[in-house]
């Protein structure tokens, strides 16, 4: 669209170059040639007023589209941080609930339509330590909180290599096993 947006451009100063020319070089009468110039000036305003209204048109639904991306997006990852919740809370309790691999699986379903191949890529080694037998916490905490900046990363927000976003979702005991390993 960029390109045909700026090709009729051109092709519009060619336009007014050449009519410009052509009244200002011709032997009309000084009248015809107003009524020439007041014509290529009209038709001028008229194909770049058209030109410029479907130019923000085509913008605006641009936007409309990356908004309708974004707010995907984000209805997908809420469905991982609630996963990530129940799953932190079962683990006080031993135990999976179907509710987390119910909303792990629609994750997942949101993962695959909006989610960059990268974050698929990483959200697969998460899982892959998810599933290890490896049940040391601060790795956990690490895992996690990559994936949660990464997530960030993918909306398009502020990241910080150092942040522990898991934080916000743990008592303070929790915060303290998880700052001692750090």
């Amino acid at each position: 669209m960029k390109y045909l947006y700026w090709g009729t451009i051109i092709l519009l100063i060619i336009f007014i170059i050449t009519t410009l020319l052509f009244t200002l070089s011709s032997d009309l009468e000084f009248d015809d040639q107003l009524k020439m110039l007041t014509l290529s000036g009209a038709l001028f305003s008229i194909f770049s007023s058209t030109i410029i209204v479907t130019y923000n048109n085509v913008q605006i639904k641009q936007r409309e589209m990356e908004l309708n991306i974004f707010k995907n997006k984000t209805e997908a990852y809420d469905l991982f941080l609630e996963a990530l919740l129940t799953i932190i809370f079962d683990e006080k309790r031993n135990k999976t609930s179907p509710k987390a691999k119910e909303l792990i699986i629609k994750f997942k379903k949101g993962l695959l339509n909006w989610g960059s191949s990268q974050l698929i890529k990483q959200y697969i080694v998460f899982e892959d330590f998810l599933n290890s037998d490896t049940k040391d916490e601060h790795e956990f905490f690490r895992q996690t909180n990559i994936f949660l900046r990464n997530l960030r990363k993918e909306l398009g927000l502020s990241v910080k290599n150092d942040e522990k976003l898991l934080e916000i979702f743990l008592t303070s005991d929790s915060r303290a096993i998880m700052n001692a390993h750090s």
